[in-house]
């Protein structure tokens, strides 16, 4: 019966989710976006099992941890319990069962210093479907593999199309030859969510 019930609270959820209508909405606007990370080295104070630990950590301190459990056998837990004999008759048998205790299992873990590259600022360049899309121009950067040093990091992309819908606006974003695909003004049919009135961006139509 429980799972009967859960069964149909999970049907019921889906057709919440995923009932969609059709609309029909208005590209009111193109922009995109180009972002590229700039990464710093810096010392990070990390840790893990000591045979886990990197090659280049330094600054190691250890301490005995507990890594993981386990189960070791203490003793057995008996009941009596009714069994039918098959001609209406019953029958009363003792079962027993073994008990486990949880053990910890000790192991060295080491908390140390690592010099890691991420990333600490970004710089960005951006504009309409009337500017040429162009990465930004990146400042003076300190090079080399020392503390403090920087370097170029991740280039990051989006091109949103603005939609007005009956009700709402609507932002979806596309690679940037759909991006390109869609027309000022020009009005394009839509799936949105009935309950949760999102776009389903996918559905939008494109030449």
């Amino acid at each position: 019966m429980i799972g009967a019930a859960v069964a149909v609270v999970v049907c019921v959820l889906a057709v919440v989710f995923l009932w969609k209508k059709d609309i029909v909405v208005t590209v009111r606007g193109q922009t995109w976006s180009r972002t590229i990370g700039i990464e710093q080295l810096s010392p990070e104070r990390k840790s893990s099992w000591c045979d886990q630990k990197p090659y280049d950590a330094y600054n190691v301190t250890r301490s005995r941890e507990v890594r993981s459990h386990r189960q070791i056998p203490d003793g057995q837990t008996c009941t009596t319990e009714r069994k039918s004999r098959g001609d209406g008759s019953y029958t009363n048998e003792r079962v027993c069962r073994t008990k486990y205790r949880s053990e910890p299992i000790y192991d060295d873990k080491c908390y140390y210093t690592v010099d890691r590259w991420s990333e600490q600022r970004a710089v960005t360049a951006q504009g309409t479907i009337a500017d040429t899309p162009h990465w930004p121009t990146l400042p003076p950067l300190r090079r080399g593999s020392t503390i403090g040093s920087e370097r170029e990091g991740q280039h990051r992309a989006r091109y949103a199309v603005a939609l007005q819908g009956p009700k709402d606006v609507y932002d979806c974003a596309y690679d940037e030859a759909r991006w390109r695909s869609y027309t000022q003004g020009q009005q394009y049919p839509m799936k949105i969510g009935v309950v949760t009135g999102f776009a389903d961006c996918d559905s939008l139509n494109h030449k």
